[in-house]
C-alpha cells in the first residue's frame, strides 16, 4: 500500500512539473508581445491580427499559439469576418402584364406585404442588349410613385456571367411594384420580362482596414488588346476582400482578371552527377485569383429630367449615395473587384483588363481593403504574454472555448493589442549549433589517425615476421 501511494505521488509530481514548465516553443520562429487592457469582471480579451503576422504565418493560421510567461498554452478562438451579405430572396406574384404605345413592357408585382427590399432582379429575353428600367411603387395598386428612373439591365453575350439583371433600390416597403423595361432603338418588338425576384440584403458590421497598393508597372498589349497593371501589397496572405478601381469615364464595360504571386523569381535546384549543389533562377508564373467585370452606364437623357427624391436626401435611386453625382442623372456602375472568400492572396497582384476593340481605360489608382481576423482568448484565469507564429507542420489546435462562445464577435471582451514581431529566442534554428569535436580539431584528428595507422602497420609487419620465423624452424 505504501509503495502504491509513493508511486502515485511521484506520478502526480511529474505531471505537475510538465504542466508548470509549459510547452515546447522551439518550433515557432517569431513572437508578438500581447498588451491587454486592465478591466475587472471581464473573462475574455480580443485582439486583431496585424499585417506583419499574416506575412510570416501560414495561410491557414493553424500554427498560432498564445502562451503565458512560463510558456503555458492559453486557449483562444480565431474569428474570421464574413463579408458576404446575407440575402433573402422574395418571389412576388405577377398580377399583370402589359405593353404601351412605345413598345415598353410592363409587369405589376404583388409582394404580399410591406417588408423592406433593396434590389430586384429583372430577367428579360435576348443575347446582347442594354435596356432602360423604371420601377414604381404603390400600396393600393392604384397610385404609383417613381422609385427608380434610369437603371439598366444588359447582356454582353449569351453567357450567364455576362448578364447583369439586378436593379438596386432605395429601401422601399411598397407592397406593389410596377417594372417597365424600354426597348433599345434597334428593337422593333417589346422586350419580354420573363421573371422578377426581390432581395433583402443584410450586411453585418465589419471592421475593414485599408491596404496600400504600391504601383509597379503598366503594360499596354495592343496585340492581345489588354491593359496590365502590377501592384505590390508589401505583405502576403492578407485577407483582402475587395479592390476598388478609380477610373475616368462614365460609359464602359470591361472584363477583369486578377492574378497574383509572392515573388518574381525562384531558385530551383539542379540535379548533378557530382552531387554538388547547383541552382538556376526561373520566373514564377502568375496564378489566377478571380475574374469579374467593371462597368459604368449613364443616360444623358436623365440629366434634365432626373431629380433626387427629397426623402432620400439626394441619394441616387439606382446606385445610392456612394455613386451619386450632382446633375449627372442616374448611374449604374460597378468599379469594385470582389475577392471570393477563402481565396489565397499574394503579395504581388496583376490586374488584367480586356479592352477588346475599345480604347484602354484611364485608371487613376486602385485601393484595397482587408478584413483582419479577431483572436479571442481567456484573460481572467491566465496571464497572456505573447503570440507565437511562424511554425511549420503544426496542426490546428482544438479548445473548449470554441464550444463555450456561440457568438464570438458579440462576446464581452477587453481590448488587447499585438506588438511588433520579434525573433523567438527559443527557436531551434536560432540556437547556436554545437560543432563536433572532430570538426573543431581536424589537424589533431589527422595526426592521431596517421599515428594509429603506422602503429597498426608496424604490428602487422612484426606479426608476419614472427610467423615466418616459426615456420622455418
Amino acid at each position: 500500500m505504501k509503495k502504491l501511494t509513493f508511486k502515485a505521488v511521484i506520478f502526480l509530481a511529474i505531471l505537475f512539473v510538465n504542466i508548470a514548465v509549459g510547452m515546447d516553443i522551439s518550433k515557432w520562429k517569431y513572437c508578438s508581445k500581447i498588451s491587454v487592457e486592465q478591466k475587472k469582471g471581464v473573462d475574455y480579451a480580443k485582439a486583431q491580427l496585424t499585417k506583419e503576422i499574416y506575412n510570416v504565418a501560414n495561410p491557414d493560421l493553424f500554427e498560432l499559439r498564445i502562451v503565458d510567461p512560463n510558456s503555458v498554452e492559453i486557449p483562444y478562438l480565431l474569428v474570421k469576418q464574413d463579408y458576404t451579405p446575407k440575402r433573402k430572396t422574395i418571389a412576388p406574384l405577377i398580377i399583370n402584364r402589359a405593353t404601351d404605345d412605345k413598345n415598353c413592357y410592363l409587369v405589376t408585382l404583388d409582394f404580399g406585404n410591406n417588408k423592406l427590399r433593396d434590389s430586384i432582379k429583372v430577367e428579360t429575353e435576348g443575347k446582347s442588349f442594354r435596356r432602360k428600367v423604371t420601377v414604381m411603387g404603390s400600396n393600393d395598386n392604384a397610385d404609383f410613385n417613381t422609385v427608380v428612373n434610369g437603371a439598366y439591365v444588359f447582356a454582353v453575350d449569351n453567357k450567364e456571367k455576362s448578364r447583369f439583371s439586378e436593379v438596386k433600390l432605395p429601401l422601399v416597403d411598397y407592397r406593389y411594384l410596377k417594372v417597365k423595361v424600354e426597348p433599345m432603338a434597334s428593337e422593333k418588338q417589346s422586350p419580354v420580362i420573363k421573371a422578377v425576384l426581390g432581395f433583402e440584403s443584410r450586411q453585418e458590421e465589419i471592421d475593414s482596414e485599408p491596404v496600400e497598393m504600391v504601383f509597379l508597372d503598366k503594360i499596354e498589349d495592343a496585340k492581345k488588346k489588354i491593359s496590365i497593371y502590377d501592384y505590390d501589397l508589401k505583405y502576403k496572405n492578407l485577407p483582402v476582400n475587395e479592390i476598388r478601381v478609380l477610373v475616368y469615364g462614365d460609359t464602359f464595360f470591361r472584363r477583369v482578371k486578377l492574378q497574383g504571386r509572392d515573388s518574381a523569381t525562384r531558385m530551383v535546384k539542379i540535379r548533378s552527377e557530382d552531387n554538388r549543389e547547383r541552382y538556376r533562377e526561373e520566373k514564377v508564373a502568375w496564378k489566377d485569383i478571380t475574374t469579374t467585370s467593371i462597368y459604368c452606364y449613364r443616360s444623358d437623357s436623365d440629366k434634365k429630367s432626373y431629380q433626387p427624391p427629397a426623402n432620400n436626401r439626394g441619394i441616387c435611386c439606382s446606385c445610392r449615395s456612394e455613386y451619386y453625382r450632382d446633375n449627372c442623372g442616374c448611374i449604374t456602375e460597378n468599379k469594385t473587384i470582389k475577392i471570393p472568400p477563402q481565396s489565397k492572396m499574394y503579395r504581388y497582384l496583376r490586374v488584367v483588363i480586356e479592352n477588346q476593340d475599345n480604347r484602354p481605360l484611364e485608371i487613376r489608382s486602385m485601393n484595397a481593403t482587408m478584413l483582419p481576423a479577431k483572436i479571442i482568448f481567456a484573460n481572467s484565469k491566465y496571464k497572456p504574454d505573447r503570440l507565437l507564429v511562424g511554425a511549420k507542420s503544426v496542426s490546428k489546435p482544438h479548445y473548449d472555448i470554441a464550444k463555450i462562445i456561440s457568438e464570438p464577435l458579440k462576446v464581452k471582451a477587453v481590448c488587447a493589442s499585438l506588438g511588433a514581431l520579434e525573433p523567438n529566442p527559443f527557436f531551434e534554428d536560432a540556437k547556436p549549433k554545437v560543432v563536433p569535436w572532430s570538426q573543431r580539431h581536424k589537424s589533431l584528428l589527422l595526426i592521431i589517425l596517421v599515428t594509429t595507422t603506422l602503429i597498426l602497420f608496424a604490428f602487422i609487419l612484426k606479426s608476419l615476421s614472427d610467423s615466418l620465423k616459426s615456420g622455418n624452424s
